[in-house]
């Protein structure tokens, strides 16, 4: 197999670190190559296949067998020959034979069958390359998946902590009203209820924050409980052109390339099937040695080797039809593949064009995102500042803290969701997993 290249211009690291182990996207990325189950089997599978295309095993080269064999026998025997009474007894006869022969084939013609056989197999070679590349780039959608994932549950653990203790100041500041100028105990229990709500949310966060972990480790394949710092990942944005896209995708999209090999991989069969209404020409050739040796015959040594050559014509006039309806099958075959590979192609340009309407979409959804967000937090500020002065209730307060936990909330998510979408055009354009 080819070397792999991993295409991720998207994901630029950021330039700081500190003294704790960092996992990057591309190190999470290597770590899967190297010790993923998936991409493991896949790989020795597509090893079996392309050991399994050389010429012998489509019948290109002659075949060479030596054969040998000892035999050795202890008789008695009891011999008359005719015109003579005497009879000739033998105890204890010892008798050895000895053969050794060395056999050539080769089939010289057989309508081509043979070459475009050994013209399938390198094309199952491939295919076999292209399966393993789908393989590699489902794994690192999914690595990609589970580390921006990481990130996210991460981020939202930290938009959640600074939400609680807003809950924290506003149950403070109203126990404290109550306690020092006669507030509403209502306002105190909501504050309570609240904060608790709050908290339960933060604990659900960091449960969700875990199972990221554990779920990336799994596709690293290594111990489920190993700690993981990942580290944010800067991106670049970028305006696609879909024609540029399309065209990529034609020339370099894997499901596409491998729908291609099956329509060679047809064509093949349709020649083969075609093959046998030719004749076939065999060559054969065998060296034979023989030697017995026998006590108490007329005969006490029979030795003798010798050469043989052959040649054979094999026409097929007749079988019942079945060649007929395999060549129909196999044109059958040829055809489906055709329009299968059409639809293939239609099938994936749909994809990349709502991939691309998501991208565009979700950047936009992104810039409405960041504006809300700061009229969340400034509406919150000021909302805080009222909430002092006793302009405005516990529960107006409270709308205001959980808009602004919303919009940051969205803004992450829709955030991590663009780099997804990233990586799929990459995937469905040909450039995520490329090979040497």
């Amino acid at each position: 197999m080819n070397n792999i290249i991993l295409i991720l211009f998207l994901c630029v690291s950021c330039s700081f670190a500190n003294a704790q182990t960092i996992m990057t996207l591309e190190k999470a990325i290597a770590i899967a190559l190297e010790q993923n189950y998936d991409i493991a089997i896949s790989e020795n599978n597509n090893e079996i296949t392309t050991n399994n295309a050389i010429p012998g095993n489509a019948g290109l080269l002659p075949t060479l067998d030596a054969t040998g064999s000892i035999d050795y026998g202890l008789d008695n025997t009891r011999l008359q020959f005719n015109e003579s009474p005497e009879v000739v007894e033998t105890t204890g006869a010892e008798s050895w034979n000895y053969n050794a022969s060395m056999n050539f084939g080769y089939v010289i013609f057989s309508g081509l069958g043979n070459l475009n056989s050994y013209k399938q197999l390198k094309v199952f070679a491939d295919q076999s390359d292209a399966a393993h590349l789908i393989v590699i780039e489902n794994i690192v959608l999914q690595v990609a998946s589970a580390y921006y994932n990481l990130l996210r549950t991460e981020s939202n653990i930290e938009i959640l902590e600074q939400s609680l203790q807003i809950s924290k100041r506003r149950y403070n500041a109203a126990r404290n009203r109550k306690e020092l100028s006669g507030g509403s105990g209502l306002d105190v229990l909501n504050a309570s209820v609240n904060f608790n709500q709050d908290s339960i949310t933060l604990m659900e966060a960091i449960v969700a924050f875990e199972e990221a972990a554990i779920e990336l480790n799994r596709l690293l394949g290594r111990d489920l409980r190993t700690e993981i710092t990942a580290q944010e990942v800067a991106r670049v944005n970028i305006d696609y052109n879909f024609d540029a896209l399309k065209q990529e995708m034609l020339d370099q999209n894997k499901t596409i390339l491998s729908s291609k090999l099956q329509e060679q991989v047809s064509l093949l069969g349709f020649k083969i099937a075609k093959s046998t209404y030719y004749p076939t020409i065999k060559l054969s050739s065998s060296y034979s040695y023989n030697k017995s040796e026998t006590e108490g015959s007329f005969l006490r040594l029979n030795e003798r080797n010798g050469l043989g050559v052959n040649l054979s014509l094999s026409v097929p006039i007749y079988n019942g039809g079945s060649r007929i309806a395999a060549v129909k099958n196999a044109r059958l075959q040829f055809e489906n593949s055709s329009l299968q590979e059409e639809h293939t192609e239609l099938l994936i340009e749909s994809e990349l064009l709502k991939t691309l309407n998501d991208y565009n979409v979700t950047r936009q959804i992104i810039a409405k995102e960041k504006s809300n967000s700061l009229v969340a937090e400034e509406n919150f500020n000021y909302s805080e500042e009222k909430f002092k002065l006793g302009q405005i209730s516990n529960t107006e307060l409270r709308e205001a803290q959980v808009n602004l936990l919303l919009s940051k909330n969205n803004l992450n998510n829709q955030q991590y969701n663009l780099r997804l979408i990233e990586l799929e055009l990459l995937r469905l354009s040909g450039k995520l997993v490329k090979s040497e």
